[in-house]
């Protein structure tokens, strides 16, 4: 839960900056700032999602709330399973306005409490601007038609909600398949609300956040008609607006409705608080935020009738490379085993020739499988899943088939020109493909080219090798043996990748270019569950790494000394399109960061050690041991909460996707990433292990 009054309150105010987030479970979401100015064309009371969890439109942009007084502020600003606004003026009129999105459906309550010294009434308008979220209202768009309809009590009300409403059905030429919006107001007070038609357009508003990115500067809205609705001195009076796209509106309660999103929320919380019973005060207040934060990106997709994750918001859809690197932590991090499987599932359908999708389209069209390291990806959120569940049966009935077919394809050569080379290493594109997660390609410019072999992408390859081994030999399969071209690919990969003159790897290797940029891509030859290096040079690649990358977000993607590094992500698209790999923070690699320093801190990356072997024990050994020493566990604690502090500075609870390279790293991009949350629960969890196997020792 935030609660933000007094002076923090109008420090947010001042920089109108901080954003609340709402979402229903389907793609559809709620956003503004805390004050309800509008900073991005993605603002609104309601983004329906018309082709779960995509087609995303907008519907009311803004219900405007006008009170005649001779002054007030906002006194507290309040999100948990709502958002929740409390106003004041000098007269003694107290306005309590809550937003709540209800889950599994297109639905947005707005709930009103006014009592007031005297006599007066409140104007509600609502603000149209029905359109693709990804555009904006002009003045000469299409005005939407709307029709009133007196409605008699609909049944199942209490007696105390049983009073006279007034229904609007909006129509509007541009929702497709015939869809259609409704508003309807609820009120318990004596009189009926009045209704005052407007037909006119307002705006232009400016749009600041667009504005930095180099997009739409503003946008207009239109306003069909103002409830007015009046009110009594001494007396507190209640109303509610309902808005859907709905062809059957809700027939529960406005009470109903809300008990329903707190029980959804109260459910969620329970789920991941029976894992946080060893953590410390100031990481349960983290692990708290972070658990609502991650049900958001958890939705339904009605093409599988099964769950999905959304990458981002407001503006990504389900991607599979995010949705495997989010998969653990969203899901087992949080107490939810039955949404990985489902997730998991529904991913396993689209594989096609060893190749998970890189992104459902936003229109609902055919995946694209434009990726290198999507499926390698799904063989670490298999590992994860068996250290939490120790599910035999599902590595069986799952997982075995899926690495196999990983395996064979690979080995033979798929899509996008992906093959593993005579030394056993994985080559992947060409000069004009973008396959890697550093994957921008804008106006036919792929602005960081990594075809060839990327180190990451081997590293990947390694675990899939090892872990697909390891999953043959728990079940006593004997139809294939990875250890011997698991044993090359390692040794490959030291003879490839190190680079002793510079004492860091090698970033991509083709043949006849050897790429030396120092990227964070050499940290997942640690922070794997099978690392390949160790001792000695798994500690220059750790401390080349911090020295270069390091930011209190996660890690930058190229080094301030390369020539080509762009410190400030803003800009046209071509210039954010330009910094996106070159020297953008990324919030999501804090998670590898601290996987690799607890590897090279602790007694498993010792010079001399044996190499994780399939058929020892030892693979096992991140969920059998402890901190080796309680100076690790502070560092890594700190870490964390640093990077913990950005839940509370764009939006509350959510991190962003990335950050500034340059000091000092001002968010960008989304103001919500799954892999980002992920990361961030999946190592507040980890730590909640550690400090229970030790309290239990």
């Amino acid at each position: 839960m935030y609660l933000l009054k007094n002076k923090d309150l109008l420090d947010e105010i001042e920089t109108n900056e901080t954003e609340f987030l709402l979402t229903n479970g389907i793609g559809g979401y709620a956003s503004s700032t805390i004050t309800e100015t509008h900073t991005r064309k993605y603002h609104g009371v309601l983004v329906a999602s018309l082709n779960p969890p995509v087609q995303r439109f907008m519907t009311v942009s803004k219900m405007v709330d006008s009170l005649t007084c001779q002054g007030g502020c906002l006194k507290s600003f309040k999100k948990d399973a709502g958002a929740h606004w409390h106003y004041e003026t000098n007269e003694g009129l107290e306005l309590k306005k809550s937003l709540y999105l209800i889950q599994g459906e297109n639905t947005a309550l707005l709930t009103y409490e006014l009592k007031s010294e005297q006599d007066g009434s409140i104007k509600l308008c609502p603000q149209l601007s029905i359109r693709d979220h990804h555009e904006v209202s002009y003045l000469s768009d299409v005005v939407p038609v709307w029709t009133l309809e007196n409605q008699e009590a609909l049944e199942g009300h209490t007696a105390k909600s049983n009073l006279p409403m007034r229904q609007i059905q909006i129509k509007h030429e541009n929702l497709p398949n015939g869809l259609k919006i409704e508003l309807r107001t609820i009120n318990d007070c004596r009189n009926n609300p009045s209704l005052n038609p407007l037909n006119q357009w307002v705006g232009p508003y400016p749009l600041a956040n667009e504005i930095e990115r180099g997009l739409e500067k503003e946008t207009m809205a239109f306003e069909p008609f103002e409830w007015v609705i009046p009110y009594k001195a001494g007396e507190v009076t209640r109303f509610n607006v309902l808005i859907s796209t709905e062809a059957q509106l809700p027939q529960q309660t406005a009470e109903a409705l809300i008990q329903g999103v707190w029980a959804h929320y109260e459910h969620l919380l329970a789920l991941g608080q029976m894992r946080g019973n060893a953590l410390p005060h100031r990481l349960k207040g983290l692990q708290e935020k972070l658990l609502i934060s991650a049900s958001d990106f958890v939705v339904k997709r009605k093409s599988t009738g099964k769950s999905t994750i959304l990458a981002g918001y407001p503006w990504f859809t389900d991607w599979g490379r995010d949705s495997m690197i989010s998969l653990s932590g969203l899901t087992l991090s949080a107490g939810r085993k039955d949404q990985f499987r489902e997730i998991y599932e529904a991913f396993e359908g689209y594989m096609k020739n060893g190749i998970l999708p890189n992104v459902f389209p936003d229109e609902g069209d055919e995946p694209r499988y434009n990726t290198v390291d999507a499926t390698l990806w799904m063989s670490i959120a298999m590992w994860r899943y068996y250290e939490e569940t120790k599910d035999l049966a599902y590595v069986k009935k799952h997982f075995l088939t899926t690495i196999e077919s990983v395996i064979s394809h690979y080995q033979k050569g798929t899509l996008n020109k992906t093959y593993m080379d005579e030394d056993g290493l994985i080559c992947s594109g060409d000069a004009s493909t973008q396959l890697t997660w550093m994957d921008v390609k804008v106006n036919g410019w792929v602005v960081t080219p990594r075809h060839g072999k990327a180190v990451e992408i081997n590293a990947l390859w390694y675990n899939t090798l090892m872990i697909g081994q390891y999953f043959k030999e728990l079940v006593e399969d004997k139809t294939h043996n990875w250890s011997d071209l698991a044993n090359q690919v390692r040794e490959s990969f030291e003879k490839v990748f190190w680079n002793e003159s510079v004492g860091y790897c090698n970033d991509v290797v083709r043949e006849d270019e050897t790429l030396t940029c120092i990227r964070p891509n050499q940290i997942f030859a640690l922070s794997l569950p099978f690392p390949l290096l160790e001792g000695e040079k798994a500690q220059k690649v750790l401390a080349v790494v911090k020295e270069h990358l390091l930011i209190p977000y996660g890690l930058r993607s190229l080094s301030p000394s390369d020539i080509d590094y762009q410190g400030y992500y803003g800009g046209d698209v071509l210039a954010r399109d330009g910094a996106y790999h070159r020297g953008t923070g990324w919030g999501w690699l804090i998670g590898p960061y601290l996987d690799a320093l607890y590897y090279v801190k602790s007694a498993k990356a010792k010079e001399g050690q044996t190499p994780n072997q399939p058929q020892t024990e030892q693979s096992l050994q991140t969920s059998n041991e402890q901190f080796p020493n309680e100076s690790l566990q502070n560092v890594m604690e700190t870490l964390i909460l640093r990077a913990g502090e950005h839940l509370d500075e764009i939006c509350l609870g959510q991190f962003s996707e990335n950050f500034d390279g340059d000091a000092p790293h001002h968010a960008r991009g989304c103001m919500a990433q799954a892999w980002s949350v992920a990361e961030m629960l999946r190592w507040i969890d980890k730590i909640n292990t550690f400090k229970t196997r030790r309290l239990t020792k």
